[in-house]
């Protein structure tokens, strides 16, 4: 990684959900995760109108993956922050909604969420 590190100025990261993946993190996209949540369709976590009718499926959800409850950040994430640090990343797109980005101090103006984030940022 030092070597690549030298070798290149400025990185763009582009990552998806696997890289939470080691946390073990519920993805709400696994119907058999939600399951245990007795949905209607496996959207229905993030639908208002079911969310009016029964608030507890996402009020669970959200308890398990509120960033800083369970989790913590990985060593991909902690690397990213270094690049960050160091003024080499340019960007990082990520399609997680865990905000462990926020945990592992990467910058707000260097981070774009695909799909938004759980968090009171």
């Amino acid at each position: 990684m030092t070597k690549l590190m030298r070798t290149f100025d400025r990185v763009l990261v582009n990552w998806k959900r696997k890289i939470s993946s080691i946390t073990h993190i519920l993805f709400y996209f696994q119907y058999d995760n939600l399951q245990q949540y007795k949905l209607p369709f496996p959207e229905a976590i993030f639908d208002l109108d079911f969310f009016r009718h029964n608030p507890e499926a996402f009020v669970s959800l959200a308890k398990e993956i509120w960033m800083g409850n369970k989790y913590a950040p990985t060593i991909t994430h902690s690397f990213v922050a270094l690049l960050a640090k160091k003024g080499q990343l340019l960007r990082n797109y990520t399609q997680n909604i865990d905000g462990l980005e926020y945990l592992a101090n990467l910058p707000t103006d260097k981070l774009v969420e695909w799909y938004g984030v759980i968090s009171t940022h």
